[in-house]
């Protein structure tokens, strides 16, 4: 499953959970497209990738793809991934060092990821992020 929703200000919410699939691959970028296109200004994303493992490198590949395309328009970019998961934290630098924005960065600890992210939010945008680390669906 690859999700991408905007639901206050700009911020942007990314969430894999496996089993992830190559033909998810064209929806999900449509979806980024049209968030990023949307925007009056640049986003910063907050992303959950704490349940995968790994990525195939197809999708790996279309993921750099998709964040060189978009780095205009993102300001920023939190990848959360598991504390457990060792060798997907490498892969996620990899993918973020190809992607060549130094605004994106990986981390292990949502406590981390959100003091990071603190400064570029509003407070709306803040709770928001805290719902999302924390798993919770949008109110209404």
């Amino acid at each position: 499953m690859m999700l991408v929703e905007r639901y206050v200000g700009y911020l942007a919410e990314v969430r894999h959970r496996p089993p992830l699939h190559a033909d998810e691959l064209p929806g999900f970028m449509a979806s980024v497209r049209r968030i990023v296109a949307d925007a009056k200004m640049p986003l910063v994303f907050c992303t959950d990738w704490r349940d995968i493992s790994s990525f195939p490198p197809d999708i790996a590949d279309t993921i750099v793809w998709i964040m060189r395309r978009d780095n205009p328009e993102i300001r920023a970019n939190g990848v959360l991934v598991s504390a457990e998961q060792g060798d997907f934290y490498q892969q996620v630098q990899e993918v973020l060092r190809q992607a060549n924005n130094p605004d994106r960065r990986v981390f292990d600890d949502p406590a981390v990821v959100s003091d990071w992210l603190e400064p570029l939010l509003s407070p709306a945008e803040r709770r928001r992020r805290d719902d999302f680390l924390g798993g919770k669906a949008p109110a209404g």
